[in-house]
Order: C-alpha cells, then sequence, then structure tokens
C-alpha cells in the first residue's frame, strides 16, 4: 500500500494503545548501545489465550540496563517479526525471471502488550483496532519468526556521537530496532541500522574456465558463479533446495551473483515502484557513456528499473574501446567481456499495517584469484512510535556498500550493493533528524593493467514513512562500482548499473490502525440525580456523574460527553472537568472520578440525561460506557414575570411637563405565563395614555407571554406641580413564578420637577418686498411667557443672516443680545428692529430665547425660518458729461466731448445701456472699450467701476448746443437721480466763413527784365455763412503792378463788400519785371466772420518766375592783328633760349 507524504497524518495521542505508557522512564543514552532483546518463536498457539512460545525466555531480559523490568513482564511490549518465509513463484525457473516470488507471511509484524510470562510462554493481550479475539492478526510461520522486546520509555535522549543499533540479523533474529516513547525521542547521536538487514552473497574462489560461458540464472556449484544475497525467499539453505545458490538470478530482493568468469555482483532491493527487469539503471555521469551503453545488447542508456543494479561484465584481456566495441565481442578476449553479471534484487511490497523488510543483500562478485569481493548487506528495520520527535542527528537504515576487490592483483569482480532497509516512525510533531534509508554502492575493481572484471551493481532504496512533520529524507539508489582497469578507462562502469530510487517520503498510518493491540481498560459512566423533587421549569437541578476504570490496564484520555435533555447544563465541576467534553488524562486500574453538575430545567415535562465515556485503550466491555437513564424527574410548569419601568423622558423636569415612560412585561420562562395583571400606580402624576398590544389603560392583562416572550407597554403622564414623581409597576400570571423578587419595579426612575415657564418669540418683517441689495429694512420681536410660572432673566438673541442690525428698540432692548428680568405668566415685550441687507440673496434671522426656569415646552423658543426674503441686486449707475473742448464757438466747428459712466454699487450693473442725444451737433465719432455709436450697451460693470466714452461731433448752426445723456442697467437702481445728464456742458457757436484764396500765374516765360506779365487772384467763401467787408492784400516781389481789374477791386488792397457761402470774385492784376531775379506776389484774404479753417487765407508762393541779364559782346583780333601777336610771341621766347 503506497500513502504519498502530500496528505500528511497528525497522530494525536499517537500512545493509545500503549500498554504502559512511559513504563521505562526517562533514559539518556551516552554510549552505543542496542536497546532491544531478540528471541526465536518455536509455537504460537492461536486459541483462546493467545501464547506466543520461545526458545529461551531469559535471551528476552535486559541486558543493557534500561527496562524497568529485567525479565520480561505484565505491560512490557514484544514485537513478533517474520522476516523471511516467502516461496518461488514456479519451480526450476533457470531464466531472468528466476526469483520470482510469493509472499506468504514473510515481512508480517504486529506489537502486543505481555498480559504474563511463564516459563518461555508468553501470553499477549487481544484489543486493539487491528485485534482479533484468541488470536493473533497475521499467520507466522514459527521457523522464521523471531520476538524483539521493545522498550516503552517515557522521553529518550540519544546523544551526539552516541549511536543505537540492532543486533545484526543472523538469518534468525535480529536486524530491527524498536522503540515506543510516550514524550519526546531526541535524536543529537545516531539511530542506524544500516547494513544490519539480508546478509550480502559470500566470495568463493572458484570459477569457470575463462574460455567458457555460463550463461544461466542459477547453479548448484561455485564453479559456474558467486553467491546470491539473501532475501525474503531465505539464503544459502533455501537457495540450495531450489537448485543452486549461485549465478546472476536475482532471489526476490536479493542481488544476483557473478556468472563464471568473474563478472561483478548485483545490488540488492527493498522498496520501489516502478517497472522492474533486473537491468537497473545506468549511469549517464561520464563523456560518451551512453554510446557504451547503447551497444550493450540487453540494455540501452534509457533503460530505467526499479531494485537493484546489475553487476558489471565477465573477464576481458584486451584494451579497446569500450564505446564501439560491444560486450561479448571475441576480441576483448578472455571470456569476451560478457554480459553476465549479477542481476539487482526487485522491490518489495510496502505495508505499515502488515508487511516491513529488511534491505535485501548484494550478490557477491566472482572470483577464483582469491581478489574477488562479496555482497553488502541490506539496510535493517527501524520502528519508533512516540508523541514528538526532536534533535540534529540522523536515523539510518542504508544499505552496506558491495566489498571491492582485495587489493592485491584485483583480478576478480567485486560485490553488489545491500538494499536500503525500512524506517517506519509514527509521531505527532518530527522536527530535526534526518531519515536515510539509501542503497549501498556497488563494489570497485581497484587498479589493474588491461585485464577487466564488472565492478558491483549499486543497492536499491529502501523505504521511509512518517507523520507529523517535514525533515530530510532519502531512499535513493546505490551507485554502481566501477573498474580501474587500464583496458576501460574510457568506460569505468564496465557494465555495472546503479540501483533504483526506493520511497522516501511515505506517510505512516494512524497509530490506532497500526497492528498494535493491548490489555484494554474497562471504562465505565454511572449518573446519579442528587437534587429531590417537585421539580418545575426553570428551577436549578443537580446531579453527578461516576467514571471509573475497571482495568486491566490504566485507561487514558477519557472522553466524557454529557448530552442533557429538557436541561440547560450551569457548571461542571471536577478534578478535569469544567465543561463538556471533557478529557481526564489517565485512571490506574480502579480509580475513578466523580463529576458534579448543575443544570436548569427547561420546561415541564421530563427531563434527563445521557453520559458516554471513552477511552484511548479498547474496551473488553462497552456496555457500561453509557448511562442514559432511570435518573432523570418531570417538571410542572412555571412562568419568571418580570416588569422594569424605565423613565424615558430626560430631565431636569418642571411643573406641568409632559413625560414619557415605558413597563417592559416579560417572561424568563421557562413555561408560557397566562392572565399576566399589570398594575400601575403614579405618584404626582396625571397617566394621559396607554398604549401597548394589550394595554389601554391600568389595570390591565395580557392574556399569554412565552417564554422569552415581553410587551412593552407606552405610558405617557404629566406633572402634576413641583416636588417628586414617580410610579409603582407589578404583574403577576396564573404560573408558579420562580422568582418573585423582579415581580415589581416601584422605585429608582421617578424625578423631581422644578417650576417651568414656556417662553416664546415670534418675528415678523414688517417692511414689504421687493427687496434689493443695500435697502434698509424693518421687523418686530414679540417675545412671550406662556407659563404657567413667571420667566426670569430671559435672554433674547436675534442672529442675522444677510443683514447688519442698525437699531434695536423696546422697554429691556436696545441691542442683541439682550435681557428681559422678568416675564409674568401671559406677559410679552415687543422689540422693533432696523437692519441693512447685506446682499442680493436670502436674508432672515433666527431669534431664541430662553430663561432661568425649565421650559415645558422648547419648540417655541426659535422662530428662525418664513419671515424672511429675497433682495435682489442693485447698482447705482451714474453718468457725467464734459465737454472737452473751450470756446468760443462757431457754426460747423468739430468739438469734443467725454460721458463717464460708473457704477456705485452695491453690485455689479449688467446690460447698462447708454444713450446720448444732441442739439444743434451732429456726432461723428463714438469711441470707448464697448461703445462706437449710440446707443449703445457696456455688458457689465462692477462696483466701483466705470467706462469713460469719448465723443466728436460738429456744430450744426450758430446758436446754442448740447446734449442730454442717459444711463441703465438691468438692476435696480438705488439713486435714479444721476442717471442723466442733459445741461450745463454745452455752448453757443456764432457765425463763421471759411474764407480762401488761390494766385495764378496767367503768363509763361521765359521772362525778361521789364517784361510785362499778368496773374488772377481767386477770393472764395467756402461758408458756413456769408462774408462781409472781405479784404485782398497783394504784396508783389520784383513786381510792380501796373494794373487790377474786378467786380470789386481795382487797386489792391481792396475790400469785396459781401460774398456769400460758395461765392467768389476772380481779380486780374498787370504787373512789369522790374528787374533780373526771382519775382513773385503774396496774397490774402480775411473777412469779420470767424475764419474756422484760415490755413487757406494766404497764398505767397510757388506761382512766381526768374529772369536773366542779357549777354555782353567779347572783342575779337584781325588776321593780321593775330599774325603780330604770334611773332611776338616767338620773338619772346628766342630771347629767353639765347639768355
Amino acid at each position: 500500500m503506497t500513502k504519498k507524504l502530500l496528505t500528511l497524518v497528525f497522530l494525536c495521542a499517537c500512545f493509545a494503545v500503549n500498554a504502559a505508557p512511559g513504563l521505562d522512564g526517562d533514559v539518556t543514552l551516552t554510549t552505543n548501545t542496542t536497546v532491544n532483546e531478540y528471541a526465536r518463536v518455536t509455537s504460537i498457539v492461536n486459541a483462546g489465550t493467545i501464547v506466543v512460545t520461545v526458545d529461551d525466555i531469559n535471551n528476552l531480559d535486559d541486558s543493557q540496563g534500561i527496562y524497568t523490568n529485567t525479565d520480561l513482564s505484565p505491560g512490557d511490549r514484544i514485537m513478533l517479526y517474520q522476516a523471511q518465509g516467502a516461496s518461488y513463484a514456479s519451480a526450476g525457473n533457470n531464466t531472468n525471471t528466476y526469483g520470482d516470488f510469493n509472499l506468504n507471511s514473510a515481512g508480517r509484524y504486529e506489537i502486543h502488550e505481555v498480559l504474563s510470562v511463564t516459563g518461555n510462554d508468553i501470553v499477549v493481550a487481544e484489543q486493539g483496532n487491528l485485534c482479533l479475539a484468541d488470536q493473533l492478526i497475521y499467520s507466522y510461520s514459527t521457523s522464521h519468526t523471531q520476538v524483539i522486546r521493545v522498550p516503552q520509555f517515557n522521553n529518550l535522549i540519544v546523544n551526539n556521537g552516541v549511536t543505537v543499533s540492532a543486533a545484526p540479523w543472523n538469518g534468525t533474529i535480529g536486524g530491527v530496532l524498536a522503540v515506543d516513547v510516550a514524550g519526546t525521542l531526541t535524536v543529537n547521536g545516531f539511530m542506524d541500522v544500516s547494513g544490519q538487514g539480508f546478509r550480502g552473497g559470500v566470495i568463493d574462489n572458484d570459477s569457470s574456465p575463462a574460455s567458457e560461458s555460463r550463461p544461466l540464472y542459477y547453479y548448484s556449484s561455485p564453479n559456474d558463479g558467486a553467491e546470491k544475497g539473501e532475501s525474503i525467499l531465505g539464503f544459502q539453505t533455501e537457495y540450495d533446495n531450489y537448485g543452486g545458490r549461485y549465478g546472476r538470478g536475482a532471489p526476490a530482493n536479493g542481488g544476483g551473483g557473478g556468472n563464471g568468469h568473474n563478472a561483478g555482483g548485483g545490488g540488492g532491493a527493498n522498496g520501489g515502484n516502478t517497472t522492474w527487469n533486473g537491468q537497473g539503471n545506468p549511469d549517464l555521469s561520464g563523456t560518451n557513456w551512453n554510446q557504451a551503453w547503447d551497444i550493450d545488447g540487453t540494455l540501452t542508456s534509457a533503460t530505467t528499473s526499479s531494485g537493484g543494479g546489475r553487476g558489471g561484465y565477465t573477464y576481458g584481456r584486451a584494451n579497446l574501446d569500450a564505446l564501439t566495441v560491444p560486450p561479448g565481442d571475441p576480441s576483448w578476449n578472455g571470456n569476451n567481456r560478457q554480459e553476465l553479471g549479477g542481476l539487482g534484487g526487485r522491490p518489495v511490497p510496502f505495508d505499515d499495517t502488515g508487511r516491513l523488510f529488511f534491505g535485501g543483500g548484494g550478490g557477491a562478485g566472482d572470483g577464483n584469484n582469491n581478489q574477488a569481493g562479496g555482497g553488502g548487506a541490506g539496510g535493517g528495520l527501524i520502528y519508533i512510535i512516540a508523541n514528538s520527535i526532536d534533535g540534529s542527528g540522523q536515523i539510518l537504515a542504508n544499505g552496506a556498500d558491495g566489498e571491492d576487490t582485495q587489493g592485491g592483483s584485483n583480478n576478480d569482480a567485486p560485490g553488489g550493493g545491500g538494499g536500503g532497509g525500512t524506517v517506519v516512525i509514527s509521531a505527532a510533531s518530527f522536527s530535526g533528524p534526518g531519515i536515510f534509508a539509501d542503497g549501498g554502492v556497488g563494489g570497485d575493481q581497484l587498479t589493474i593493467g588491461n585485464e577487466s572484471e564488472g565492478p558491483g551493481g549499486g543497492g536499491g532504496g529502501g523505504v521511509i514513512a512518517y507523520s507529523g512533520g517535514l525533515t530530510t529524507t532519502s531512499a535513493a539508489g546505490g551507485g554502481n562500482g566501477s573498474s580501474a582497469s587500464d583496458s576501460v578507462t574510457e568506460f569505468t562502469p564496465n557494465g555495472a548499473t546503479m540501483g533504483g530510487s526506493g520511497l522516501p517520503a511515505e506517510s505512516t498510518t494512524a497509530v490506532a490502525d497500526l497492528p498494535i493491540c493491548t490489555a484494554g481498560a474497562d471504562v465505565q459512566v454511572v449518573k446519579n440525580l442528587t437534587s429531590t423533587g417537585p421539580y418545575i421549569a426553570g428551577s436549578t437541578v443537580t446531579y453527578s456523574i461516576t467514571v471509573t476504570n475497571n482495568g486491566l490496564n490504566t485507561a487514558n484520555n477519557i472522553q466524557v460527553t454529557d448530552t442533557p435533555t429538557n436541561l440547560n447544563i450551569n457548571t461542571v465541576s471536577s478534578a478535569n472537568c469544567s465543561a463538556f467534553p471533557c478529557t481526564i488524562p489517565f485512571l490506574v486500574n480502579g480509580a475513578s472520578e466523580v463529576i458534579n453538575v448543575t443544570a436548569t430545567i427547561i420546561a415541564t415535562g421530563a427531563f434527563d440525561n445521557s453520559t458516554t465515556v471513552t477511552a484511548n485503550e479498547p474496551d473488553p466491555d462497552p456496555s457500561n460506557n453509557t448511562d442514559n437513564t432511570g435518573n432523570g424527574g418531570s417538571a410542572g410548569a412555571s412562568a419568571d414575570v418580570a416588569v422594569t419601568k424605565t423613565l424615558d423622558t430626560a430631565g431636569p423636569y418642571s411643573n406641568g411637563q409632559n413625560i414619557q415612560y415605558t413597563l417592559v412585561v416579560s417572561n424568563n420562562g421557562p413555561d408560557s405565563a397566562t392572565n399576566v395583571q399589570v398594575t400601575d400606580t403614579p405618584t404626582n402624576l396625571t397617566i394621559n395614555t396607554v398604549s401597548s398590544t394589550n394595554c389601554s389603560a391600568f389595570p390591565c392583562t395580557i392574556p399569554s407571554l412565552a417564554n422569552g416572550g415581553s410587551e412593552t407597554i407606552t405610558v405617557t403622564a404629566t406633572i402634576n406641580s413641583t416636588g417628586a414623581f414617580d410610579n409603582a409597576t407589578a404583574v403577576t400570571a396564573d404560573e408558579t413564578d420562580p422568582n418573585t423578587g423582579n415581580n415589581n419595579d416601584n422605585t429608582g426612575n421617578g424625578g423631581t420637577a422644578g417650576a417651568s415657564a414656556d417662553v416664546a418669540v415670534t418675528k415678523t418683517l414688517d417692511t414689504a418686498g421687493p427687496y434689493s441689495n443695500g435697502q434698509s429694512i424693518q421687523y418686530t420681536l414679540v417675545v412671550s411667557n406662556n407659563g404657567p410660572d413667571t420667566a426670569t432673566n430671559v435672554q433674547v438673541t436675534d442672529t442675522p443672516t444677510n443683514l447688519t442690525i442698525n437699531t434695536v428698540s423696546s422697554i429691556n432692548c436696545s441691542a442683541f443680545p439682550c435681557t428681559i428680568p422678568s416675564l409674568a405668566n401671559g406677559g410679552s415685550e415687543t422689540i422693533t428692529v432696523t437692519a441693512t441687507i447685506n446682499s442680493a440673496g436670502a436674508f432672515d434671522n433666527s431669534t431664541t430665547v430662553n430663561a432661568n426656569e425649565p421650559d415645558p415646552d422648547p419648540s417655541n423658543n426659535t422662530d428662525n425660518t418664513g419671515n424672511g426674503g429675497t433682495a435682489g441686486a442693485s447698482a447705482d449707475v451714474a453718468v457725467t458729461k464734459t465737454l472737452d473742448t473751450a470756446g468760443p464757438y462757431s457754426n460747423g466747428q468739430s468739438i469734443q466731448y467725454t460721458l463717464v459712466v460708473s457704477n456705485n454699487g452695491p453690485d455689479t450693473a449688467t446690460n447698462v445701456q447708454v444713450t446720448d442725444t444732441p442739439t444743434n451737433l451732429t456726432i461723428n465719432m463714438v469711441t470707448s472699450t464697448n461703445c462706437s455709436a449710440f446707443p449703445c450697451t457696456i455688458p457689465s460693470l462692477a462696483n466701483g467701476g466705470s467706462e469713460t466714452i469719448t465723443v466728436t461731433a460738429t456744430i450744426n448752426s450758430a446758436g446754442a448746443f448740447d446734449n442730454a445723456t442717459n444711463v441703465s442697467a438691468d438692476e435696480t437702481d438705488p439713486d435714479p437721480s444721476n442717471n442723466d445728464d442733459n445741461t450745463g456742458n454745452g455752448g453757443t457757436a456764432g457765425v463763421s466763413a471759411d474764407m480762401a484764396i488761390v494766385k495764378t500765374l496767367l503768363t509763361s516765360g521765359p521772362f525778361s527784365p521789364g517784361q510785362s506779365i499778368q496773374y488772377s487772384l481767386v477770393v472764395s467763401n467756402n461758408g458756413p455763412d456769408t462774408a462781409n467787408n472781405v479784404v485782398v492784400t497783394d504784396t508783389p516781389t520784383n513786381l510792380s503792378i501796373t494794373s487790377v481789374s474786378s467786380v470789386n477791386c481795382s487797386a489792391l488792397p481792396c475790400t469785396i463788400p459781401s460774398m456769400v457761402n460758395g461765392g467768389s470774385e476772380t481779380i486780374t492784376v498787370t504787373t512789369t519785371i522790374n528787374g533780373p531775379g526771382n519775382f513773385d506776389n503774396a496774397a490774402a484774404v480775411t473777412a469779420d466772420e470767424t475764419d474756422p479753417v484760415t490755413t487757406n487765407n494766404q497764398d505767397n508762393t510757388g506761382n512766381g518766375g526768374s529772369v536773366t541779364a542779357p549777354a555782353q559782346p567779347v572783342p575779337s583780333l584781325s588776321q593780321w592783328a593775330m599774325l603780330i601777336l604770334v611773332s611776338l610771341m616767338a620773338l619772346l621766347g628766342i630771347r629767353r633760349r639765347l639768355d
């Protein structure tokens, strides 16, 4: 059976089957030792009493001084273990399936408490989950079964450096290390049965001729092969009986011996869960070793197998390339290096509830030169039951390594490694020591020349099962041996393979389900009702529970449960129990514990309890484990009715005040209460209302109240006068009341009433809307006292919202807060308030009054809503106009004036409309941020903001001129008087005439002195009015005027009496040029009227001219004169040269 460690089984109370937990006390081991004793079984009697007979009872005596009882005694523990006894599956099978087996009773084990010892006869206990009455759990062959004495420590410590081992298996007894520890097992040293299991094959110095092949699987003669390793089938005798102990066939979990001539031994086996083929697992760690394995002929580099590894090839003599020349090739010489090594042993099944095995022995290597190596012994069996395990040591059941060649010529074969053993640990808590059950390593062929023999195969891994925690575990297969021959340096395994992995992490079966049998303990319970009747529902009863151990063994972990019927358990009292379920740690044979219980009867009718006890030990008489009848009783009806009153209205209290209190009538059971009468007597109170499902006045009756039910009665009442007030309430029912102390509630929920005055305030807004920001309003506050007593120190507060209080006026109040010293019952005082609205939006005020006296109706102490209003925004927009152009003014003149539009607040003005109506003016241009013509709109002007508009205009005619400006906005304007500006910034315009003169030179050049020329002067009036006394002047330069001709002018200057708007007169002037040089004239015109444009009143440049003086004649020489002159010049030149 395979149990994976993925699911941990935590074993609580793992000594439930212990015969005598901790019988052998606390032990610390300081030297190497064994703790078990062994004897061979000679007979077993399974009839009535189980009797196990051993060869010598003295072999089970304490040889190490660690047991409480030197001799095997009642209460001690023994293990029956049959290591061998399997049989061959078929006879005469000389093929590679040689060694197939039937398990029979091989590996069977069980543990028993000793009841008695007489001579060599041991009578054992029969109680346990797997145990059978009058017979052992399993059948055994007496010729293969041993008895192992198992110590029962309280705590066991294995010191650092100390090794605890077993007696090595000798074919009959030994090989097992088993302990029981009630407390803690601390392993700082070693618990080690490595190599103490099945024995390895023994070497012989005989082999077949090198020239012959021995291919079979068993032989009767050592000439043909080496010995096989021991297994569950037996050893030398059993193998000889089948046909031979020699040869490569693997007997069950034993390794096969190497065949002649000089093949290596195979590894032993134990655990494993993969397919077995005996070929083991090729070592691929070397360079190109896969090539050698792939030409092996029997296996390949991909072959795997559980169990032991195969032994190496037979004798070879040549030094060839083992990676390319296959085994069996004649070129190897010797025995041709044939694949005839011992096969690896088979895995055997693991079942911690019934079969455990030693590791199989390794097969011996074949030899004829006294250099061969024997097989390694398998690992033994470790079996531990403990509550907890810790420590820094190791628990070991490794297989022994196969023997190497003997160190001389080394020209024989080594042995195979032993299989790993078995470790079974059942613990509730496990931490610390590592667990190892590795296979042994195959033996090596030591240094040799070109001759080669096969190394030993590795042993298969063992089995490890444990519980209670996690630790380091290993059940690895042993490595193959290697050859140091010069001829196989490229492939040192030389045909030997590794062992397969075992089972390193199995989960142990719960200890209660292991094959462990004890004497058991007969626990018994008896209950007794100690209270006397009669009984009623709700009353308390007492009973006792007596738990007794009638033996034979100590009872451990006694579980006590008590299931009441119609009872509620209140208290549980004993040495070990304070509630149910409870645990009594142990009771020795004959001991008892009394548990006293108090309980309350739940309801009318029968009541009882059922008590059951169990212990860890098997109970030989379970009939007395429960007591569930005959000690109960019967209860009549009862109802614990109760009343609780609560004053709901909080103090302080005052005369005339309305209060409320509640009465909660309840039934604490256990039965229904019927005809529940409720009375309530008030003091200094007048009851106004009574309200509940069943009550509307006092006294009243509640027909029925179930167990746990209640009814709440709400009462309102008026305090009659100053002083103490209270009420007294009582309830009764038809049923017996087990607790009458809670039937009345008459004190502690009243109070004392003082004087009271119901002061009130009412506010009224006197000013009618609509309202705007900044507006002044008026409201009145009427403070009154509705009694019943005089109100003193009446405090009046008024908190305005969006208002600024300006005045407060009444008899006692001139500002807020204020105090009215006294108001008689029915009195009042009116307070008049004026206030200014702070901003647009809602405005209101909250008025509160209170007095020294309690107020029975505080709901009218405050008036804070409903008398306010909502103020719209307001903006005082204004306009101011200024005439920027200074006078005097004339018809047609262009003037400029500015309009300043402003907002005096308090709110922003929006959509400000600006209009401007001119009188005797034509507006030419309007300019500002928002205005370019009239009317115009300024979208928004903040409080305090302004915009200046600049206007240019032309005076239309002589006389008064002005403009009227108006502004308005969307908001209410609190001062419309400044919205217009229409007087005081105009003026009066006189007549004007724009006189102009243009002169034109009529005579074309060139000009000469004395020449007569003519030019014209055009005098015009551009208006707008008629020009009078138009004076024309003309000043000539280098000219002499000879004539002037026009309608009104005959000389210059001259006067034109009148010239209408648009009129003109042309004056023609004739002059004489006085002399050479420039000549011109400057003409000007003026009139009596204002001239709006004076720049055209003159024309004095650009129409003149220039005169050049006449040329003078140059004197000239005649031809003769020229000739004379030349001659003179020539003579003068000659003279100068002579000089």
